[in-house]
């Protein structure tokens, strides 16, 4: 069996991908907004999340945009390579961060749901990206 994607394809999967990736942290960073906790974590929580909605949304438009040369491969492989180590770590940070200011309670487990959600996220992406031939 062959295990390999086109470039079509791949983009069309990362373009759903991010579009759930952008979903679930909207809905966890409006959640993150009502929680009772010090404002300063909140407000680091929620920083967090807005980068990695922007970059999410800048990744997702790139996929839909029509390139009269064609689609610029090597730039948007490096793109996708910075977004996935940028973000490999990022939520585990913020996970570590909530856990050392605020114990290992409801908050903390929160956050360990969204740091595991984007590095399942992240690994998809990764693999997929190894499977194209163009």
């Amino acid at each position: 069996m062959d295990n390999t994607i086109s470039l079509d394809t791949y983009i069309l999967y990362s373009g759903n991908l991010l579009k759930c990736i952008f979903k679930r942290t909207t809905i966890l960073q409006a959640k993150v907004k009502s929680f009772e906790m010090p404002e300063i974590i909140k407000d680091r929580i929620v920083r967090s999340m807005e980068e990695l909605l922007n970059d999410t949304i800048t990744l997702d438009m790139e996929t839909k945009l029509e390139y009269p040369s064609g689609f610029p491969h090597s730039t948007y492989w490096g793109e996708i390579r910075t977004y996935i180590d940028k973000y490999r770590n990022q939520p585990w940070q913020i996970y570590r961060d909530c856990c050392e200011r605020l114990g290992n309670g409801i908050y903390a487990s929160f956050i360990l749901y969204y740091a595991r959600g984007v590095q399942e996220d992240l690994q998809c992406l990764e693999g997929w990206a190894e499977q194209v031939r163009i």
